[in-house]
């Protein structure tokens, strides 16, 4: 009787178990395809978005395209009308001098004349008469320990465009520095 007791339980174990594993696979089962969807209607609306982001930035760009365009445009006619208006030109530029383009710039060694740079600016467009010219410093950048000495010079003046000259003493060092010129004439 014992052993009939012990196999009747055994069976209905094994018929629990069985049906607990059933189950369990189930809602396993039910559970993985609940993610698998919900993964999959999250990577298409990453996929939307995507897309809809792209167009915004090709649409942005053309516009910031379109903006540059326009402001280059008002600017030509603005400097166009004044000059019409006026007969005045203007025009600017910049001109930057760096250690590595001047050899000895940012050392004090081998030094016999130090009229750093002499730069040719030649204007975009022509003046009939030779223009005023203001060169102004914008940016120096000196090494320490030393006296800091820099000079500009216009050299000349010609319709065409103009010579300047940057001069330092031998003990000063620096590493750049950068002219902006403006032209004013007729």
């Amino acid at each position: 009787m014992k052993k009939v007791l012990v196999a009747a339980v055994l069976s209905s174990l094994i018929s629990i178990g069985s049906f607990w594993l059933f189950f369990v696979d189930a809602l396993v089962d039910e559970s993985v395809r609940k993610t698998i969807d919900a993964q999959s209607e999250l990577v298409a609306t990453l996929k939307t978005l995507s897309i809809e982001l792209e167009k915004k930035n090709e649409q942005l760009t053309e516009l910031l395209n379109s903006t540059q365009e326009d402001v280059h445009f008002i600017s030509d006619i603005a400097n166009n009308e004044f000059h019409d208006l006026t007969g005045v030109t203007i025009q600017s530029g910049k001109i930057a001098i760096d250690a590595n383009a001047v050899t000895g710039l940012n050392s004090a060694e081998h030094c016999k004349k130090r009229g750093v740079l002499q730069y040719q600016v030649n204007f975009e467009h022509p003046y009939h008469k030779p223009p005023k010219v203001l060169p102004s410093f914008t940016t120096v950048d000196f090494g320490h320990g030393q006296d800091h000495r820099l000079a500009v010079k216009l050299v000349s003046v010609s319709k065409q465009g103009f010579v300047v000259d940057f001069y330092t003493w031998c003990d000063t060092r620096m590493s750049r520095a950068e002219l902006s010129w403006l032209a004013v004439g007729i």
